[in-house]
């Protein structure tokens, strides 16, 4: 009995100790670190250096198109601000620090799942390679062509990639949003504007589609380069000048899962990796989401108030602040008059003064001229076809667009 005792429990410490794979300790077996699910929860911060500094510090070869292995312990530290979730992005990811992007090469489908947009990640860059892919700064491996022998920077093997990261955090893709960087239009040309920016997660605003016609897609196969891709043209809507593809494109794989979506013809505001090849900006939608209707609103102000139309734009694509601002129309509607103690009203204006379901905005407990409450001498004003002038912030409520309680005229006739 013994004897089967001492047995089971020799092959009990042996399946124990087969438990402790790694990442179960330090390297000094002092903290006990949970095994990643991906990359390596064992590498420690330290020798952390910005992108813009990592870029400056390869420009040379970066720019000259090409590559070095880092022999250097150095690190980065940033967020995942495009991956091949949409399928345009293909085996890499983009990383953004606040100084600027990078491309991370990787053999590797379905990134997205395990870096998703808004992971904040650490890689040991130490053992990697860096390298300019037409000047665009990329982290990854070397590629040899097969035919020719030649190599440049390529991707990264993926068990070699796992030993390179580390997983900081949650996911937060406010994070990734929040660095969005609105594309300054009069830089197209700028060559300092292209080698710092190129590699980040920007937004080019009020432009067209020239070929946008109702019927033709992103990327058809039919017209596909030999890497896959269909290039697009761009036209600023607000000039109608058409934007030179010397200058700017906006570069759609064959394989996206939006590649057979019709371009839109109204103007819009494209978001995305903002890459180069050579001096040409090249725009990578990460999905389809990124490409939305230009508002192309104006006014607010006490001089020019917006229009119920407008404000209706801003409000129904929640493009409003807690700020007051200044809006005009019609009255076509009013509630309640409260001439008591609250000495407030609440009506509602259209364009035209028709009372029409999803033209017209509540006015939400609204206050006289000066911001004075509302009398039974001074009611009688609020009647349905005066023009008004009010002050007060723009929201949603319940599926309601509102200018909301607070708010006060400015003028009414």
């Amino acid at each position: 009995m013994k004897k089967i005792l001492f047995i089971a429990m020799a092959f009990a410490s042996m399946f124990f100790a087969s438990c402790m794979g790694d990442g179960y300790a330090d390297p000094d077996n002092t903290i006990k670190v949970p095994a990643a699910p991906v990359g390596d929860n064992n590498i420690k911060e330290k020798n952390v250096i910005t992108i813009a500094q990592l870029k400056e510090d390869y420009n040379s070869l970066i720019a000259n198109k090409r590559y070095e292995q880092i022999d250097k312990d150095i690190q980065i530290k940033g967020y995942i601000t495009g991956n091949d979730l949409g399928g345009n992005l293909y085996n890499e990811v983009c990383l953004q620090d606040e100084t600027g992007g990078i491309l991370v090469c990787i053999n590797k489908g379905a990134l997205y799942g395990e870096l998703p947009v808004g992971q904040q990640i650490l890689i040991n860059l130490k053992g990697l390679y860096i390298g300019g892919y037409g000047s665009q700064a990329e982290l990854g491996g070397v590629y040899t062509n097969t035919t020719t022998g030649a190599q440049s920077i390529g991707k990264v093997d993926r068990y070699e990639w796992n030993k390179h990261f580390k997983i900081l955090g949650s996911p937060d893709a406010t994070k990734a949003e929040s660095m969005v960087e609105v594309f300054d239009k009069t830089k197209i040309k700028d060559a300092d504007y292209l080698k710092s920016c190129s590699g980040k997660l920007m937004r080019i605003e009020n432009v067209q589609f020239s070929q946008a016609d109702g019927k033709t897609v992103y990327a058809p196969e039919t017209e596909k380069d030999k890497t896959n891709c269909v290039n697009r043209n761009l036209t600023d809507a607000e000039t109608k000048t058409p934007i030179s593809a010397s200058n700017l494109l906006v570069r759609t794989s064959a394989y996206a899962k939006f590649a057979n979506v019709a371009l839109p013809k109204d103007p819009v505001n494209i978001t995305g990796i903002f890459t180069r090849f050579n001096n040409v900006w090249q725009i990578l939608i990460r999905t389809s989401n990124d490409v939305e209707t230009a508002l192309n609103v104006t006014g607010g102000t006490k001089e020019e108030p917006y229009t119920v139309t407008n404000a209706l734009k801003l409000i129904n694509a929640g493009k409003y602040t807690t700020d007051k601002v200044y809006t005009t129309g019609i009255i076509c509607e009013v509630g309640s008059v409260d001439t008591g103690s609250y000495g407030n009203a609440t009506y509602s204006i259209s364009e035209d003064g028709k009372a029409v379901a999803g033209k017209m905005i509540k006015v939400f407990r609204g206050f006289n001229l000066d911001n004075q409450k509302w009398t039974e001498e001074t009611k009688g004003t609020l009647a349905v076809g005066k023009k008004v002038v009010i002050c007060g912030a723009l929201t949603m409520y319940n599926g309601t667009p509102e200018i909301d309680s607070g708010n006060y005229l400015i003028s009414i006739k």
